[in-house]
């Protein structure tokens, strides 16, 4: 296949395989707020936000940095894997014992405190996972990866319905997630062993704190993009309580939704980028043009048909009681087009090999993002939020481009 070829199939087979996972996602959404309501659904919210915390952490950018060194030997795929491996569990080992100790901390009930516990576990299998996506992005063989997120979705989405159906609580929902995760995992190791013949954990120090360095930047950046994503939630959680949290929260994943687009996209591009980058600057610039117009015009059709959908939507979805969150929907999805350019142009600047100015740039975000949430929830609720969302992110959308522009000169 031939480059645009290449981006298309691995865009394509990413948006097949999210198109399973979000329909089964949809219908674990559909169970538990119908099960449970606003409130139930918001316990089960924070629970899972509250994880999401530190696994997403646990990536800390070191697929970058792997994936920019393979584009330029590819003999080094066994001997950093083995070691991302190593790394990560390591990382995720500090990170669940940050999140134990944290929880200390937070006014949650005894009930919400266990599921969290539980949840944490989704920090060692989403480690292991992303490992095996450096393979896959390197080799533009996504679609191995995807089928394992299918297969681990489907576990949890059988075992969520057993649970929903025998009049189970919570707490087993969120396990079948650590169940899902292992089965994942599994199926991953053993298309990244059919690829690159052997599976293992390494223990090359040395390899262990250059990828650790060279990644920091990204990683730092990471912990800020996590606050910009998970903030909102906790502080509705502490400033309003579940049912807020619920309501929102009902939104806000139909809104994820909307946002996988440009995450396929640019990971089929990025390999791309890096090898029109050595070929030249003026190859790249037509690269990112000509990808920057496609997820502009795909981000206004999709903001425009959601908007009004959104009733509809929310009632498929999460039924009737959470109709207080059609208008939390329509607001976030106001803010697709600037998601949609914010993910090119982050790692465009990644390209370039300027993510040390990245940590600055997600920095100001952040703040401005929890500063502006804590000012305005307490008076607008969720809605405050939403718009919050995107603003903070068009932000950071500028400084992107500010910096790129500066590098690129």
């Amino acid at each position: 296949m031939n480059t645009k070829q290449k981006i298309a199939y691995n865009t394509i087979a990413q948006l097949v395989g999210k198109a399973a996972t979000t329909l089964t996602t949809l219908l674990l959404t559909v169970l538990i707020t119908r099960r449970f309501g606003p409130s139930g659904y918001g316990d089960f919210t924070i629970m899972m936000a509250y994880s999401a915390l530190f696994y997403i952490v646990a990536d800390f950018g070191l697929n970058a940095i792997a994936t920019r060194d393979f584009a330029s030997d590819e003999s080094k795929i066994v001997r950093y894997f083995k070691n991302l491996i190593g790394l990560r569990l390591v990382m995720a080992l500090v990170l669940f014992a940050i999140g134990v100790a944290a929880l200390v901390f937070f006014p949650y009930s005894r009930f919400v405190k266990v599921g969290i516990l539980v949840s944490l576990l989704t920090i060692f299998t989403q480690a292991l996972y992303s490992s095996g996506n450096a393979v896959f992005q390197t080799k533009l063989r996504y679609d191995l990866s995807v089928l394992a997120a299918i297969l681990g979705s489907g576990v949890i989405l059988v075992l969520s319905f057993l649970a929903v159906t025998r009049g189970f609580g919570l707490l087993p929902i969120v396990g079948s997630y650590v169940v899902g995760g292992v089965v994942m995992v599994g199926v991953s190791l053993f298309f990244v062993r059919r690829i690159v013949g052997v599976v293992g954990v390494g223990k090359d120090f040395g390899l262990w704190r250059y990828l650790f360095m060279a990644a920091l930047p990204l990683g730092i950046t990471t912990i800020f993009t996590v606050v910009l994503q998970k903030a909102d939630a906790l502080l509705l959680s502490v400033l309003k309580g579940s049912e807020a949290v619920g309501l929102y929260g009902a939104s806000y994943k139909i809104f994820e939704f909307a946002l996988v687009f440009p995450t396929f996209f640019v990971n089929s591009v990025y390999p791309i980028m890096v090898r029109h980058f050595q070929d030249g600057q003026e190859r790249l610039v037509r690269t990112i043009k000509f990808s920057g117009l496609f997820l502009f015009a795909v981000s206004l059709v999709a903001s425009v048909v959601g908007y009004f959908l959104a009733p509809w939507i929310i009632k498929v979805v999460a039924g009737p009681e959470f109709f207080e969150s059609v208008r939390a929907l329509r607001l976030l999805l106001l803010g697709l087009p600037v998601f949609y350019l914010s993910a090119l142009f982050l790692w465009l600047l990644i390209t370039l090999g300027k993510q040390k100015q990245i940590p600055f740039v997600y920095a100001v975000g952040a703040l401005v993002n929890v500063v502006l949430n804590v000012i305005l929830i307490p008076r607008y609720s969720f809605h405050a939020s939403a718009v919050i969302t995107w603003t903070s992110e068009l932000l950071i959308l500028v400084l992107l481009i500010y910096f790129s522009r500066k590098a690129l000169k």
